[in-house]
């Protein structure tokens, strides 16, 4: 299965620590592409990093989109 294909959107996520801890998932995962709808600037960088641990790539090579409609436009499920 080609996992480079698969793209995990989160929607506005409140809580920095969540947005670290979906980055480890991932990595365990193989998943590697991450999008956020909201603002880098409104998350705690070392909350993120924290809970990321290894994956601290996936948090750093993030896409910031301001709807989800953008989020997702080159999605097709």
């Amino acid at each position: 299965m080609n996992l480079s294909n698969v793209v995990i959107i989160l929607c506005r996520p409140e809580e920095s620590r969540n947005v670290g801890a979906v980055c480890r998932a991932m990595a365990n995962n193989g998943l590697k592409n991450l999008r956020i709808v909201g603002k880098k600037e409104d998350f705690d960088e070392e909350r993120v990093r924290i809970l990321a641990i290894h994956a601290a790539s996936i948090w750093e090579n993030a896409l910031f989109f301001n709807s989800i409609t953008e989020a997702a436009s080159d999605c097709t499920i």
